[in-house]
């Protein structure tokens, strides 16, 4: 679980440097801004389901998919974005390998689906 912790932390540091580049006034277009978004979204939700519930993945495995265009210039802003699909990639892998093999996992799990933890 540290990989996951430190994959958090680089996905902290790209949504920082994002931040400070929105505050110069530098905006992606809003068709790939929102295309960004909608790809963040899924995978993040898929990560979420993924240490949720047990068993195997059912996700599209493109949700994660950081490439794009290869003729057009990539600029800052969705290199971080990139960066940060790339990240909730290896979440994701992280916690298919990880999860189900730690000790406390299905006692976890039973206690979650009870409603006992958040």
């Amino acid at each position: 679980m540290r990989l996951w912790v430190t994959h958090s932390q680089f996905i902290v540091e790209h949504i920082n440097a994002m931040t400070t580049l929105a505050r110069d006034h530098y905006m992606l277009p809003a068709t790939l801004a929102a295309d960004y978004l909608a790809s963040c979204e899924v995978a993040l939700q898929s990560c979420q389901q993924r240490l949720e519930y047990d068993g195997p993945s059912t996700e599209n495995p493109g949700i994660f998919n950081t490439d794009g265009p290869q003729d057009q210039a990539v600029t800052l802003m969705e290199r971080h974005l990139r960066r940060i699909l790339f990240h909730l990639g290896v979440m994701h892998t992280i916690s298919s390998v990880a999860w189900p093999q730690r000790p406390q996992h299905g006692l976890w799990l039973a206690r979650h689906a009870a409603g006992l933890e958040p």
